[in-house]
């Protein structure tokens, strides 16, 4: 058991000892607890000194006090805790007491010394002096006598930290104070050293720490054994010393301590010479400053010795935590076990005092794990309050905290090296240049961890990195980094979560490879969309959408561990460029404007705790605010952001070795403006002069008081409190590297792709030509025209390009990655790959600034469909007018027809360059040009998904404003109320046909839709306040063969993909699904003879409408070719003698009847036939006998009817419905509906002796043409055609069963 502490005999400063006894005892219990160290760490037994009374640790510091309160009789008390100002307060008095003590008794030597001076002067007057001398520095240090100053400033920190013994002048006791100046224990001061022998220096102390000093003073007045041990190893077994001669220098200049009875003689060499005062206080100066620095030396060690025995183990509690719980480190919180110590540690303070644990928690932030044993280490030594502590009570220290920097090459530099370890810089900043591997990234940013962690650096480097993705990415690696669309494609996605999700993927990766800081995510609003080099690096011109993706995309960087970074204050979103590199770009918007629109992101940010805000390098010009650089304006760093907005965090300075400032300004001129201005970290990442510029120019901005130390106390505070939240030794001394991404590159592909297939936005495609597998053939050419741009710095053509640039690089290598011209290699993969997926031939060339070439011409002419890619266009003109000379020259002929050849043009930057030019009718946008943005480009161009993209900002809202009309009110046609709308419609459509083919639709009116003897029933989309049609659907139900058919979908040419077509076609399948009996359904029919089926004359628009009646459920559906044929000529046409013969040698009669009295014979016949709608063509022809007629042909031998054809006139009742008859000024006879019997033995020569005497029939009727409405290809094309027929038009009639259509409801 521990002796009673009112056993101990009593002190000459009782008050002291006392109050600071309890606090040792409490440091090591807390110690214990957390560091677990050796049980033997205090050795009870003293060291043996003739002159020191030594006590024993247990009567000193027993462990069973921890009140902080003085001893006494009675049970022990528990006032309120001291605080840190109560203990400076307490301490400042103490010192006043002692000194005031002092000045009395060496006042009253000085008059005893006065009173012997007529028998020795000179001695006594040298003895007074010697005395005075001593007895301040034993008690003071390496401070002033009388110095007793309170405030913290840096002129007398030392005074409050300087090494005190605890002499007893009133037990005339005698004490030396021995010092390295050579003024006590120096041959050449003239004083001889004291005759009694002295014992080591008991503890080092930091001397600007008034905490430091407190404590110190409580040790040397309780425990002398403690320190003396220290030094001896027993404390902290793994401490060595790795510069002996300055501890031992440290260590003999140290002040005795005076024993606790007893007196001693002071004995001096007689001497005259007297010490001048400030030689004195140089002296005494001299020798805190070798103390201080054996201090540091020994706190160095210390933590390299704690360092190397817990490297093993750090490295496998890192592994054990990236194992077992990826997100025990999410949004920059420790792991469990650091927080764990933490917990502990502070639990164990709280007994100590509100303050100090208020102090110590500040502390804890920036430490981690080894830095909490490192503190608890220097706790057991008693510095209980660490309001300072080492290094940053150096100047240097700090300053080199306040700096960004980077550097060129790929491999740790002598220059970077030396701004680490000599100028302590704190951050540094990697740019593409530096990266590139991921592997060689991990390896390059552990070599810069590992030269701060040898140089003693208390807290790791910040390393940063710009990774915007899309074209903004630093680091790039094939294998373990995965690319991701830039801002605007995500912000395309229209999904917050998959903003959040790339983020964090991304974040992942850099952590892997030790980066722990991101320069994201980009706040700017696009408040100007032309000219802007911003770009695809804004999310779009809403801000409230800029918000939603930033703050998602802040999150999920922070989610993965990083710090994160605004940018770029106040906004790059409206900038005007005044042309030069020395005008620095204009913000025009007064403070209400950004306040009202770019400022918003920025606001909602600072409300989800971002760590830091880059202010950018642009000039303001407003009523509002004047400012050259808004990064060295007080009004917008300290007065915008920090007061009105309320940023706490960090800010960040453009770079001050831009042209623009340093020319203006200077490096070094810059840098002082930038932290006047309220800046926190200084940007200066391009040339070593530079950098060393920037810190003379601060460190001179000092010295002239510009700057003050409180204000870069502050800068620090900040930086330090975000390193806390995602930065510690640990995982920078153990990343993940190569090892930890193989696991996370299967999820990050997966989401690469799905981001990209999402963010494709096709804008237009007016002519339907996507997918263009369904307009090529394998034998058709397609032309890429590709702008010149310079390859994306992070990318697979820039790593080709700058491996090509050997002197005598391999053919191979030569071909694969360099072309005839700069930039021209980055687009080649992507025809590559567009040869590569359509198996057929792909022309690649570039454009310039020189415009349309003759080889570009012969090009076009050549190919057939043509893909322009363009690139910013609004800030690259030719561009834009290139586009639309290629548009041109795809619609016209060299005869100056329309001939519509497919145009695409695809934006693989901004969206805006041809967002609002509806006359290109294809426009696609990737948001990117990076090699995964253009791969889902080929597969979006042939069909393997469907894009779903949008444009961002308000060009979206435009969109969903269309998109919110998808269900378009279908009405039942009302023909004396849209009667009129619809012949206006179709006289639209009609005119607005571009091919050289006539129009099915000429001579149309609402009445050939109309057939009256057939069940129908037809469906419009109306402007109910205008009643014009915006679209129109006839269907008709045929009992004959129970199938339903859908008539034509005509859609206003204005108002196509608004899904009217697909609203009709809903409705109209609907309807027809409601007929009793219905067995089937198909797409167009013989009646009304319009569009026997899908219209296939031009085999661009076949395709894609095939693709439009795909979607909407026709994709299995099977298809046959009809045809609509014409011979002209018909007075002069005479038939071949073959034929004549032929039908003349056949057993076969034709005859000519009209009238229903025949109907039987005619519908047996016809009944032998499946086809759509010929029962009802042979009922109109029979009803109608004046302008129809019916000729048969029967067997001789015994009068079988073997087949039958129609013969109508312009005259007839459902002539109407044959639109094409009435297609001339001349009289057109038509012929309709062979049928065969299945009995006739030579089918070709009977249709053609039908049609032949159906001829001969419309000759005598004087008809100059002939009409043959409706013949499929079962052979009868080539013998038609023979006889002198041409092909009119051609369609594919499609047909399903109707239980496809009932299944999918």
């Amino acid at each position: 058991m521990a002796p009673d502490i009112n056993s101990l005999p009593p002190s000459p400063y009782r008050s002291q000892a006392a109050s600071i006894t309890r606090r040792p005892s409490e440091a090591r219990r807390l110690a214990e607890r957390v560091t677990s160290p050796p049980t033997n760490l205090i050795s009870s037994t003293p060291p043996r000194s003739p002159i020191l009374h030594s006590i024993s640790s247990s009567q000193v510091m027993p462990r069973e006090d921890n009140t902080g309160v003085d001893p006494g009789p009675g049970p022990l008390r528990h006032p309120r805790p001291l605080t840190a100002a109560d203990l400076h307060m307490q301490l400042e008095k103490e010192q006043e007491a002692v000194v005031n003590r002092l000045t009395r008794e060496l006042t009253l030597l000085r008059q005893q010394t006065a009173s012997a001076a007529s028998t020795a002067s000179s001695t006594s007057a040298g003895l007074a002096d010697a005395a005075d001398s001593n007895a301040h520095s034993t008690l003071l240090g390496a401070s002033h006598p009388t110095s007793s100053r309170r405030h913290r400033s840096s002129s007398n920190l030392s005074a409050r930290s300087v090494n005190t013994a605890a002499p007893t002048a009133t037990a005339g006791t005698g004490v030396s104070g021995s010092t390295t100046g050579g003024i006590a224990g120096s041959t050449t001061s003239g004083i001889a050293p004291p005759r009694e022998s002295t014992v080591p220096y008991s503890y080092t102390r930091d001397p600007l720490s008034r905490q430091s000093s407190v404590a110190s003073r409580r040790s040397e007045a309780s425990s002398p054994s403690l320190s003396s041990s220290l030094y001896q190893g027993d404390h902290f077994p793994n401490y060595t010393h790795r510069h002996t001669s300055s501890v031992t220098q440290a260590t003999n200049a140290s002040v005795p301590l005076a024993p606790t009875g007893g007196s001693t003689r002071s004995s001096y060499i007689p001497s005259t010479a007297r010490y001048d005062e400030a030689v004195h206080a140089r002296a005494e100066l001299e020798m805190v400053k070798q103390e201080n620095e054996a201090l540091k030396q020994r706190i160095r060690e210390l933590e390299r010795n704690i360092r190397t025995r817990r490297q093993s183990e750090t490295g496998q509690r890192r592994r054990e935590s990236l194992g077992m719980d990826t997100g025990a480190a999410s949004r920059g919180r420790r792991p469990a076990h650091e927080e764990e110590d933490a917990v502990n540690v502070e639990e164990s303070a709280a007994s100590v005092g509100h303050g100090e644990v208020f102090l110590f928690k500040e502390f804890i932030k920036y430490c981690d794990a080894k830095k909490l044993q490192y503190a608890v280490g220097i706790m057991n030594d008693n510095l209980v309050i660490m309001e300072s502590t080492p290094p940053w009570d150096d100047l240097d220290w700090n300053l080199g905290q306040l700096f960004m920097m980077g550097f060129d090459g790929t491999e740790v530099t002598p220059q970077i090296k030396k701004l680490i370890e000599t100028h302590h810089l704190g951050t540094v900043l990697l740019t593409a240049k530096n990266l590139k591997s991921a592997e060689q990234t991990a390896k390059l940013v552990l070599d810069l961890q590992t030269i701060a962690h040898n140089a003693n650096h208390p807290v790791p480097l910040a390393i940063a990195l710009d990774q915007e993705n899309g074209g903004v990415n630093s680091l790039f690696d094939a294998e373990y980094i995965q690319q991701f669309p830039s801002a605007m494609g995500v912000a395309a996605t229209g999904s917050t979560d998959m903003a959040f999700e790339i983020a964090k993927a991304t974040a992942e990766e850099l952590d892997a490879v030790g980066i722990n800081w991101i320069m994201g995510p980009c706040l700017d609003v696009l408040a100007n969309i032309k000219n802007q080099s911003l770009g695809v690096r804004s999310s779009g011109d809403d801000p409230e959408e800029v918000s939603r993706y930033g703050i998602a995309a802040m999150n999920g960087y922070k989610e993965a561990g990083l710090a994160t970074c605004g940018k770029h204050f106040p906004s790059y979103g409206n900038l005007e460029f005044l042309g030069s590199a020395l005008d620095v770009p204009v913000i025009t918007d007064s403070l209400e404007q950004l306040s009202a629109n770019a400022l918003g992101p920025f606001r909602d940010a600072i409300h989800q705790d971002i760590d830091a805000m880059m202010v950018g390098g642009c000039a303001m010009s407003s009523a509002g605010v004047e400012a050259m650089h808004a990064c060295l304006s007080d009004r917008v760093v300290d007065g915008l952001l920090r007061k009105e907005m309320g940023f706490k965090g960090v800010v960040i300075s453009e770079c001050l070795e831009m042209e623009a400032l340093s020319q203006n300004i200077g490096v070094g001129g810059g840098t002082v403006m930038a932290v006047k201005a309220g800046c926190d970290l200084l940007l200066v990442c391009r040339s070593i002069a530079g950098q060393l510029e920037a810190f003379n120019g601060l460190k001179a901005g000092l010295d002239n008081d510009l700057i003050t130390k409180e204000r870069v106390q502050q800068s620090l505070s900040r930086i330090l409190h975000m390193k806390a939240k995602s930065m510690s030794w640990e995982k920078a001394l153990a990343p993940g590297g190569v090892v930890s991404l193989s696991p996370l590159q299967p999820l990050h592909a997966e989401l690469s792709e799905k981001a990209y297939n999402s963010s494709i936005t096709v804008v237009r495609d007016k002519e339907r030509l996507l997918p263009l597998s369904n307009l090529l053939d394998p034998d058709d050419e397609l032309l890429l025209l590709t702008p010149l741009v310079k390859p994306l710095p992070a990318s697979a053509a820039s790593a080709l390009h700058s491996n090509s640039s050997s002197p005598e690089p391999p053919a191979s290598t030569w071909q694969k990655s360099v072309s005839g011209m700069s930039g021209e290699n980055v687009f080649q993969e992507f025809g590559r790959s567009l040869a590569r997926q359509r198996g057929g031939r792909v022309l690649h060339t570039s454009y310039t600034a020189n415009g349309m070439r003759p080889v570009h011409e012969n090009l076009i002419h050549r190919a057939s469909a043509v893909i322009v890619v363009t690139a910013d266009a609004n800030r690259n003109l030719y561009q834009h007018g290139f586009t639309k000379h290629v548009s041109m020259s795809c619609k016209l002929s060299q005869r100056g027809e329309k001939r519509g050849k497919p145009f695409v043009v695809v934006s693989v930057s901004s969206p805006y360059d041809f967002a609002m030019e509806s006359s290109l009718g294809t426009y696609i946008c990737t948001f990117d040009f990076t090699e995964t943005a253009l791969q889902a480009l080929v597969h979006v161009l042939y069909g393997e998904f469907i894009p779903s993209g949008s444009l961002p900002g308000s060009l979206r809202k435009n969109q969903k404003v269309h998109q919110s009309k998808q269900h378009w009110l279908v009405e039942q046609w009302d023909q004396e109320r849209d009667a009129h709308g619809l012949d206006a419609l179709l006289m639209n459509i009609h005119e607005e046909n571009s091919s050289e083919q006539p129009s099915v639709l000429a001579n149309c009116t609402y009445k050939t839709f109309h057939l009256h003897m057939i069940h129908e029933q037809h469906f419009v989309v109306r402007n109910t306040s205008t009643q014009a049609l915006y679209g129109f659907c006839p269907t008709y139900f045929f009992e004959s063969t129970c199938t339903g058919v859908v008539g034509p979908i005509l859609v206003d040419p204005e108002r196509r993909n608004l899904s009217i077509g697909q609203s009709l076609h809903k409705r109209a399948v609907k309807s027809l699904l409601q007929r009793q009996g219905i067995k089937r359904l198909q797409l167009g029919s013989r009646l009304p003879n319009v569009y026997l089926g899908v219209p296939s004359n031009n085999s661009f628009e076949r395709k894609r409408l095939r693709q439009w009646f795909d979607n909407l459920g026709w994709a299995d559906s099977p298809s046959r070719p009809v045809y609509s044929m014409l011979l002209p000529n018909l007075p002069s046409w005479t038939p071949s003698e073959r034929l004549t013969t032929a039908l003349h040698n056949a057993e076969v009669e034709f005859d000519l009847i009209q009238g229903v009295e025949h109907a039987s014979q005619v519908h047996d016949l016809v009944r032998t036939s499946s086809r759509v709608g010929i029962m009802e063509v042979y009922g109109l022809a029979l009803a109608d006998h004046a302008s129809c007629g019916i000729i048969r042909a029967k067997r001789r031998r015994d009068a079988i009817l073997l087949g039958a054809v129609v013969l109508y006139s312009a005259s007839s009742n459902w002539a109407d419905t044959v639109p094409a008859i009435k297609d001339s000024t001349d009289v057109i006879g038509g012929i309709s509906s062979p049928v065969i019997s299945p009995s006739a033995g030579d089918y070709s020569t009977l249709l053609q002796g039908l049609i032949l005497l159906g001829i001969k029939q419309h000759q005598k009727q004087g008809a100059a043409a002939v009409l043959l409405d409706y013949v499929d290809d079962d052979g009868n094309l080539d013998s038609l055609s023979a006889m002198g027929f041409c092909v009119l038009n051609n369609f594919d009639e499609i047909s399903c069963d109707a239980e496809i259509f009932a299944s999918l409801g």
